[in-house]
């Protein structure tokens, strides 16, 4: 295959910086063209874990950079901008592109933010690929959210075998890492509060639930009730999803559901009447499913590492099924272990 230019927006970020990552032992894309809004410098300065210089260039140049690599082919563009920033961005670059007489068809993106995710007009597809179709057809993948991300591989394997009441709500808990709220430190997340603390926030209500209450697989919307905390860790989430069974249903039931739903899916693991550790899968794009049955209901833990499956990882995973590439191409199958 030919190679295919990366423009990576918001490169300062840590969703930039770990999809430039990835991309850099990628065999497909290259080059890596870094774009940020604020002021320009060495990316290694900024992000010295990466091998190689790339040079940060500004915002205004992005259209004319697109336009000129599309007149040579396909190109991709991963937007790891913070919420509310990449859909006023893509809509103007929509408009420039235009006006430069290029055919967008072969531009392949990617948004790590929420901006595009719960669109209903089908121009952006979800971006979660185990449970929701990409294709060689798809152009606009809009990632998945991290807890969403845990929150849809716990409980939609159980939904469509329909082995939940649908009477009782979903009651979900999350811990979540100071690395999923971004790279500037604020009070709730610098390192020196968050180091031996543990708290609760979004109590009345967390933006993923929406995405799990999007899914097109409910027939019936049930009630979520989400709450996630803030944990002493620098990667990672591991959620606990507490739901309630319909009667009669069997461990064969529920190990058939989870089986049927990601056989086939490399980046799934699962464990039977286990919890998984998060330190199995952090530094991979793994997500480690465990369930245990109980009193009428099924406990069912996921951990996973939210900058890669979470974000950059599931981005890139997307991408090269765009692309008609194995998913699994520069993407770490194995956690650090610690």
């Amino acid at each position: 295959m030919k190679k295919i230019p990366l423009f990576v927006v918001g490169a300062k970020g840590l969703l930039a910086a770990e999809t430039m990552r990835l991309a850099l032992s990628h065999p497909h894309l290259h080059p890596i063209h870094a774009f940020s809004r604020t002021e320009l410098t060495d990316l290694r300065d900024v992000h010295p874990q990466l091998p190689a210089p790339i040079a940060v260039r500004s915002l205004h140049e992005l259209p004319t950079a697109i336009i000129t690599a599309l007149q040579y082919g396909p190109t991709a563009l991963v937007f790891a901008t913070p919420h509310g920033v990449a859909g006023s961005m893509w809509a103007n670059l929509q408009k420039q592109l235009l006006q430069g007489g290029v055919d967008a068809k072969s531009l392949y993106l990617v948004d790590l933010s929420e901006d595009h995710r719960l669109e209903k007009n089908g121009q952006w597809h979800y971006g979660l690929p185990e449970l929701h179709e990409i294709s060689v057809s798809t152009r606009k993948v809009a990632v998945a959210g991290c807890f969403a991300t845990a929150m849809q591989l716990a409980v939609m394997p159980l939904q469509r075998a329909k082995l939940l009441d649908s009477n009782a709500p979903f009651i979900l808990n999350g811990v979540t890492a100071s690395s999923g709220s971004g790279a500037v430190a604020k009070q709730g997340t610098h390192h020196p509060y968050r180091q031996s603390n543990f708290h609760p926030y979004a109590l009345n209500g967390h933006r993923h639930e929406k995405e799990l209450c999007h899914s097109r697989n409910f027939t019936t919307q049930p009630k979520v009730i989400f709450l996630p905390y803030s944990g002493p860790l620098g990667r990672g989430i591991y959620l606990t999803a507490h739901l309630t069974l319909q009667n009669r249903t069997t461990p064969n039931d529920l190990h058939q559901a989870f089986q049927s739903t990601y056989a086939d899916q490399p980046f799934i693991e699962l464990i039977a009447d286990q919890a998984p550790q998060l330190r199995s899968v952090i530094g991979s794009n793994r997500a480690a499913i465990g369930w245990n049955q109980r009193s009428g209901m099924v406990q069912v833990f996921v951990a996973l590492d939210n900058t890669i499956k979470g974000g950059a990882g599931q981005g890139l995973q997307c991408l090269n099924l765009m692309l008609d590439l194995p998913q699994t191409t520069a993407l770490p199958l194995a956690g650090l272990g610690y």
